[in-house]
């Protein structure tokens, strides 16, 4: 009996696999959080907190001020509640989101790229995830719009129903990127279904009635909780009128960049229309899937361009870009007998490079830089909640500054309630302090002027504020924050040259 031959790209996707996986255990295990600017200081500390401070009994938009959705803090206040609230923990929720977009990204590469599937994947954990790799809901949103995606390939009832479900979620956890995986999908069985208007109908209404039922219970639960309202105003107004102020000045690309990316996603259609009439052998269904998702992912972040925004848009394009490049090299001599065919080659060629030159900026902005494993870039942390690492080489201002604050959190300042200004919400979590205000950071530019009125209200409940410059230089561009906190505060303490200043109520 002829024993199965195992196809050597099989052989070597599978071992790639398993070494993509070692890594991403690696990442996410070795170092914890790495950059003090975007965890312990940003963004991550946002989702940190705000678990931490559902676990405690709060809620958001009545107890504390967001414009993020609740999906963005409940999933990890759950894992948090079933498993404690230690980092590792964590790290561990957004191994899941890895690991489950990484399966996503197998599953919807397949129909293009079979075995070759390994090489977005590996791009994504190579390049793209170590550009972030904090808890965040975009990991969480991508997740949901790539499975939702996946689910379109199969025509049954319940593939559909389940994609819409999947799609539902997604927008529950990020509703202003959601609402274009909605329209991507619509679009998509549009394309793919229409014979007639009729035809139409069915795989539509089959989505529909998936869609509905996690934004229903979303609705459920805020109108149940009285929180509707604030919700909508926070989510949704605040969020779009206040949000883009707060990032654009800090935007790693430009809207030409997004453009250009969109662009690249056009050539990428047009190319395989061009092949795709010359040669019948390219699963032109799947290609559209993924493409219109890339386009309509695009349209989301035109909003708010900046580096990890862009994250979940060159996810799916890292498929598209090898599903190009694996036809041609398969059809290659077929598609250079014609001369028109020539140019579209080069052009796809020049598409790659700037592709592939985009990947690459994103990994030299990643939180590891030079010396990538190398333990003398790192300062390791013991705190209430694990063991914490922080990179001197990318952040180490922000490294003396934790170090300081740390030592002020178990003595002078142990048992008081303090309040970090303006923007290192992680210090609450790491530090199992509770913050007695509305606010888990305070930028006077980008947020109401009704919420300034409420926070100077709310410093009658604090006894001590760390001031820490770095973590947002232009907070308080007219200098409102900082004359409200002179006034309330009459103690001040310096160090490290005035980049933390702590000030009290009563001698420290």
């Amino acid at each position: 009996m002829k024993r199965p031959c195992i196809s050597p790209v099989a052989l070597v996707g599978v071992l790639v696999s398993l070494v993509t996986l070692g890594w991403l255990f690696w990442i996410v295990y070795s170092f914890s959080s790495t950059s003090a600017a975007y965890s312990i200081f940003g963004d991550e500390g946002i989702f940190l907190t705000g678990a931490d401070r559902i676990l405690q009994g709060e809620m958001p938009y009545r107890d504390f001020i967001t414009y993020l959705s609740p999906g963005a803090y409940y999933p990890l206040a759950g894992f948090f509640h079933l498993f404690g609230e230690n980092y590792v923990v964590a790290r561990t929720f957004l191994l899941l989101n890895i690991i489950g977009i990484i399966a996503a990204m197998y599953w919807l590469a397949w129909p293009l790229l079979r075995w070759w599937s390994f090489l977005p994947v590996v791009v994504f954990s190579f390049l793209i995830f170590p550009a972030w790799p904090f808890v965040s809901h975009h990991w969480q949103f991508l997740l949901f719009a790539l499975l939702s995606t996946c689910c379109l390939f199969y025509r049954t009832a319940w593939w559909r129903i389940a994609s819409g479900i999947l799609a539902g979620i997604s927008f529950a956890v990020f509703p202003e990127k959601g609402i274009f995986v909605f329209a991507a999908h619509i679009t998509i069985l549009t394309l793919t279904e229409f014979r007639n208007v009729r035809s139409l109908i069915a795989p539509i209404v089959k989505y529909l009635v998936g869609f509905p039922l996690p934004v229903v219970g979303g609705v459920w639960w805020l109108v149940s909780n009285g929180v509707w309202h604030s919700f909508l105003q926070q989510a949704f107004v605040d969020m779009v009128t206040y949000y883009p102020k707060q990032v654009q000045p800090f935007a790693f690309f430009t809207f030409n960049n997004i453009a250009f990316l969109t662009f690249l996603g056009f050539i990428g259609l047009g190319l395989v229309l061009i092949i795709n009439r010359r040669l019948s052998v390219f699963p032109w269904k799947p290609f559209t899937m993924i493409y219109l998702l890339h386009i309509f992912l695009s349209f989301s972040v035109w909003y708010h361009i900046e580096l990890y925004h862009l994250l979940q848009i060159i996810a799916p394009f890292t498929i598209l870009m090898f599903a190009a490049l694996l036809v041609f090299f398969r059809n290659r001599k077929a598609i250079l007998k014609t001369y028109s065919l020539v140019g579209t080659a080069a052009l796809a060629f020049s598409t790659m490079v700037v592709s592939v030159s985009v990947l690459f900026a994103l990994a030299f902005q990643s939180s590891y830089g030079a010396g990538m494993g190398m333990s003398d870039n790192f300062s390791r942390f013991s705190t209430l909640r694990g063991t914490i690492a922080l990179n001197n080489y990318k952040t180490p201002a922000l490294v003396d500054e934790y170090a300081a604050v740390s030592q002020l959190a178990a003595t002078t300042l142990a048992g008081k309630h303090v309040f970090f200004l303006p923007y290192a919400p992680g210090f609450y979590y790491f530090f199992g302090l509770r913050n007695m205000t509305s606010f888990d950071f305070m930028v006077t530019d980008t947020i109401p002027p009704a919420y300034f009125e409420k926070f100077e209200e709310e410093l009658e409940n604090i006894d001590a504020v760390v001031f820490l410059l770095t973590s947002w230089q232009s907070f308080d561009t007219q200098g409102a924050i900082m004359q409200v906190i002179r006034e309330s505060f009459s103690n001040h303490q310096e160090l490290l040259q005035g980049r933390v200043q702590v000030f009290s109520r009563i001698p420290l």
